[in-house]
């Protein structure tokens, strides 16, 4: 009896240290591609403009939802780091159409995120200056909610947070919904989103939705992260009161 309850505890520790060192090892690649979300679809097409803007803003509408679901992601990461970029792809310069849905998704964005510091980077171009912008990833508040979906195979689970927007125009809030796995135990998503108890392979942020499409884990090939540095580096505060100054200096301009 005693000789069982040794081989039981062996087993048992076997399998707990194969689970610990299953998430320590955990890396890899998700490919997202992104929608727009059905009514905000409809908004976006059926939006009636003054005749004066009419033309021009019927073209900016239709570009979006013609090319919004063209631009694919990639989330590389590894046990304590991520970085979410755009897959660059060949396009015909003379497209306008393409460049301002690529605008309006703003893929060229770069997110990271490194769990064991707390900390979100993005790096963004702005009134044609580039910018890192410095986050911390507490400032991000999940409500947990108690329903499920599959996922590439995957039982998600949702949650729920509100982004503030402050711009010129105020103060707006956007729910976001993220759909994360725990059979992924690792803490990172689209667009610099994280913090939750697993992978999140669907968000929806304003009138965006990401979806993974390709989910690697463990490939061969390594994984190489790289944390954004070109550009001035800000902290958030900073860069909310650089916006609201070059704002105000546009409108007194004009």
């Amino acid at each position: 009896m005693k000789k069982l309850n040794i081989k039981v505890v062996l087993v048992l520790l076997l399998l707990l240290n194969t689970i610990s060192l299953t998430a320590q090892e955990l890396y890899g690649k998700v490919t997202y591609k992104q929608r727009l979300g059905e009514k905000l679809n409809d908004s976006i097409a059926n939006k009636k403009y003054g005749d004066v803007y009419k033309n021009t803003m019927d073209f900016i509408s239709e570009s979006i939802v013609k090319n919004c679901d063209n631009f694919e992601y990639n989330l590389k990461f590894n046990r304590d780091e991520s970085v979410f970029v755009g897959i660059k792809k060949l396009q015909n310069e003379a497209d306008k159409g393409y460049k301002l849905a690529e605008k309006f998704s703003r893929v060229d964005d770069v997110f990271y995120l490194n769990i064991k510091s707390s900390q979100k980077l993005v790096q963004k171009e702005s009134f044609g200056e580039l910018f890192v912008i410095e986050y911390n990833l507490s400032d991000i508040k999940w409500e947990l909610v108690n329903k499920t979906k599959v996922i590439n195979n995957y039982k998600c689970f949702m949650a729920t947070t509100t982004k503030i927007v402050k711009n010129s125009k105020g103060i707006f809030k956007k729910p976001v919904i993220a759909w994360y796995t725990t059979e992924i135990p690792l803490n990172f998503g689209p667009k610099g989103y994280g913090n939750l108890p697993g992978l999140i392979l669907e968000l929806q942020e304003d009138k965006l939705i990401f979806y993974a499409t390709k989910i690697k884990l463990n490939p061969k090939k390594s994984i190489k992260i790289v944390k954004p540095n070109k550009g001035k580096m800000l902290t958030s505060k900073e860069f909310e009161l650089r916006m609201k100054k070059v704002s105000k200096n546009l409108w007194i301009g004009r």
